[in-house]
């Protein structure tokens, strides 16, 4: 993997919430254990980040070359347009960074959909939007955008949603064209190079490989 968008809070701290059984660990504090503390020791270094503006790092001990971070907007139920489009930015000046920095493979989080409370299919609309335009100006640029989910009623909604943007036959098909460049692989498959996340030890000692 080449690059990993990370879901952040401002401060680009990594924090690990406290929550309730029922909710969700942050990717954002997953992403920080697995990477080792010297994701956290640059992150001091780029003095925060805006809603919808990103940064990028190195990946230190994930399997990522590179870890671009964005911070999503706040929306705890139904969000406005300007938190619509503060969402659509993180994508977008995420991809811009992948651009600068010559990178051909990203994988997406759910952005804002955690703990921020956007709901979830509201953001799956903005992110397969954001991408559909994106890659009609930029399909040439990079070799694989990937939308990881971590949840099940994620993955139903990106496949119900998927044809609507990609639609199947004609010019633009889910294997061809623009869709060629979108997979949708549940997180469950990567969740081994996450020590924190479904339940496994915290201690447990992260892969140091990068590729």
């Amino acid at each position: 993997m080449a690059q990993l968008l990370k879901p952040a809070q401002r401060g680009l701290r990594g924090v690990m919430a406290q929550l309730t059984h029922s909710q969700q660990t942050p990717v954002d504090g997953c992403i920080h254990r697995a990477a080792g503390p010297l994701l956290k020791e640059e992150c001091r270094t780029l003095n925060g980040c805006e809603t919808g503006k990103a940064k990028i790092t190195c990946g230190y001990r994930l399997p990522a070359r590179f870890v671009i971070h964005t911070v999503g907007p706040i929306a705890q139920g139904q969000p406005s347009s300007s938190q619509e489009t503060e969402l659509g930015d993180c994508y977008k000046n995420s991809l811009k960074l992948a651009l600068e920095n010559k990178l051909q493979t990203v994988a997406f989080p759910c952005i804002s959909t955690g703990v921020f409370g956007y709901p979830n299919d509201d953001a799956a609309e903005v992110v397969l939007n954001t991408l559909h335009s994106w890659l009609e100006g930029n399909k040439d640029k990079v070799e694989r955008l990937i939308v990881c989910v971590f949840l099940e009623k994620d993955d139903e909604i990106y496949k119900e949603k998927l044809p609507k943007f990609f639609p199947i036959g004609g010019e633009r098909t889910i294997n061809g064209f623009l869709g060629a460049f979108l997979t949708l692989p549940l997180i469950s498959s990567l969740t081994p190079r996450f020590p924190c996340a479904e339940g496994a030890d915290p201690a447990e000692e992260p892969p140091s490989s990068k590729l």
